[in-house]
């Protein structure tokens, strides 16, 4: 919440949506691990000129912890270099004099932020820190105690700089509040960058949206808005220089992670990851997340982590020989597929025999189901279904609708009709489909047809037509009377062959054989895909159902996919173009 004046009063109103919208609170124990990872400094002249940056700095949980790091790391140093500077408060105990803590706030923390109230707690909060364990008799003769933090703790939009705003009005420019880095560049670069998908930027801040492709190279497609801080810390880096930020680790495997990943790739800036796999660092988040170090260099080897159990690893952080060790030259702007030395030969072995399953069954019958955007209207489970209608109940409404114009379909299920590797799949309800199949393409049938050859339908869509009509379908219908169209014009002409159904969230044996045509429905993570087997293909369902299920494949799966809670792994298109068929030769007959 903010405080503003309205009519001569003072209220509390709620933040604008864009500036709360991307907020996640970090964890110490987190915080303190890339700062661990992070300040690799130890001399006194090098923890007094450090330059520690935060640039969405929020409220200050890393700088506040980066100061209090450099104030220990400095008694340390001290001990060992000049021990009369310090000050002993007990025994083994010490504590700086407060000039050379003041000094080293001023010259080594530094941060920005777009929400100014938060700068303002970051400045107090570093001055609180400053002040604390000090008294009349530390601070005797100090003629300034505190010092103005207003050219470390910075107000503005850290990803848009001044130049890229000049063809904007002034009142634009004020709203987006551009930032130009003075105080740069920096050695260290900590944080907790802002996860903001690309349509809520599009749709909170258009302005914004419309500026960052043009000066980001990993704007691309359907990027997230940390990608851009990624990017622009490592610009803000120093020669050497390094970065540790906690952040989502699906960056590293999806389509619209490509130019970040080739970036990073091509400057060989990564120096370790660790893998939070399906823990969740966040309370009451759902964010699959990764700690990213970088250093501005060529670096030849990165280490990387997979932390199995996170209380475990907070209680014990793994040895370096626990890392695995991987060149940064297998990095690519492809998938990254961080494999440990003992799994690469399997790793090859398995895609030297095969092909991927595009280039077996071609990569058009790698489908999505359909998109209704309204299956609540669509979906039907007939009380009974005869050889010309299907009867059903609706909002405490008794219906009967045409048969021709229904299809059968899978409907989510855990009973014992769930979909099973092992089990044919059967339908277990009907999906209106108001579009004709032709020889050439779909119909879509007309609302005035519907009515004269199909009244019965027509009037059970015109019941629902106030849910049918405020959806967003894709392409924009032609015109008013097809608001009864599917939200998604896909899959309408494959899904009715032979084909494989795939559950895309599963824990495998989610490959179950339709040979009757079954429609199912698309819908992110819930939905299901189909790989369609083409007639005269040399290739049997079952041959390529056997291998999609096989736990070498499966094994691929969590290399490729996204993981989830629970251990979940996405099985999507994205996922099974990538899949390794084992190749027949049909010339041996062995092989046959």
């Amino acid at each position: 919440e903010t405080l503003v004046i309205e009519d001569g009063m003072v209220k509390l109103i709620k933040k604008p949506e864009h500036v709360d919208r991307d907020i996640i609170t970090t964890p110490n124990f987190i915080i303190k691990e890339i700062l661990r990872n992070s300040i690799k400094v130890s001399t006194v002249d090098q923890l007094s000129s450090i330059k520690i940056a935060d640039i969405s700095c929020g409220s200050g949980a890393f700088l506040l912890e980066a100061y209090q790091l450099l104030n220990d790391l400095l008694i340390d140093s001290y001990l060992k270099e000049n021990p009369d500077v310090l000050i002993k408060t007990n025994i083994n105990t010490y504590k700086i004099p407060f000039k050379i803590k003041r000094e080293l706030l001023v010259n080594t923390i530094y941060g920005n932020d777009r929400d100014y109230n938060a700068v303002q707690a970051a400045r107090f909060g570093l001055l609180l820190k400053l002040l604390e364990d000090e008294d009349s008799s530390t601070l005797d003769g100090q003629n300034s105690l505190l010092p103005d933090l207003t050219k470390n703790i910075t107000f503005g939009n850290s990803l848009i700089e001044a130049g890229n705003v000049s063809d904007l009005s002034s009142d634009e420019v004020l709203q987006i509040n551009p930032y130009s880095f003075k105080n740069g560049p920096f050695d260290v670069i900590v944080g907790n960058p802002p996860y903001m998908m690309v349509e809520d930027i599009k749709n909170l801040t258009p302005l914004e949206y419309k500026i960052y492709p043009d000066f980001f190279e990993s704007a691309y497609k359907q990027y997230d808005k940390y990608y851009l801080f990624v990017e622009k810390g490592l610009a803000l880096l120093k020669p050497d220089g390094v970065l540790g930020y906690i952040l989502p680790s699906k960056f590293m495997k999806i389509a619209a992670g490509k130019e970040l990943r080739k970036l990073l790739s091509q400057k060989k800036s990564v120096m370790e990851i660790v893998s939070f796999g399906a823990n969740q660092v966040f309370a009451n988040k759902s964010t699959y997340t990764c700690l990213l170090f970088l250093k501005n260099s060529l670096n030849e080897k990165l280490a990387f982590y997979e932390v199995k159990n996170l209380n475990q690893w907070q209680i014990k952080k793994p040895e370096v020989n626990e890392f695995q060790t991987i060149s940064t030259a297998e990095l690519t702007e492809k998938n990254w597929i961080l494999l440990p030395e003992q799994l690469r030969t399997a790793h090859e072995s398995i895609f030297n025999q095969s092909e991927l399953l595009p280039q077996v069954i071609g990569g058009e019958n790698i489908i999505n189901g359909i998109q209704t955007s309204a299956n609540k209207v669509f979906v039907i489970n007939p009380s009974k279904v005869d050889a010309n209608y299907a009867y059903f109940a609706k909002n405490g409404k008794e219906y009967k609708v045409e048969k021709e114009l229904t299809k059968p379909y899978f409907e989510t299920s855990s009973g014992l009709d769930n979909l099973n590797t092992y089990r044919e799949c059967q339908p277990n309800s009907l999906v209106i489909y108001p579009y004709k199949k032709t020889s050439e393409e779909i119909h879509f049938i007309s609302l005035e047809r519907l009515q004269s050859s199909y009244p019965n339908l027509a009037s059970y869509l015109l019941d629902n037509k106030e849910a049918l009509a405020n959806r967003d379908i894709k392409p924009t219908p032609v015109n008013d009377q097809e608001w009864y169209r599917y939200g998604r014009h896909q899959s309408l002409d494959k899904l009715d062959s032979k084909k494989i159904i795939v559950g895309v969230l599963s824990l495998g044996d989610k490959y179950a054989v339709d040979l009757t045509g079954i429609y199912i429905s698309s819908g992110g993570t819930a939905g299901y895909c189909g790989i369609v087997i083409p007639d005269g293909s040399s290739y049997s369902i079952y041959y390529v159902q056997a291998i999609l299920n096989s736990k070498y494949v499966e094994w691929i799966t969590t290399l490729i996919g996204d993981i989830f809670r629970g251990g979940y792994f996405a099985h999507g298109t994205g996922v099974l173009e990538k899949l390794p068929i084992r190749k027949i030769d049909f010339t041996i007959a062995s092989d046959r």
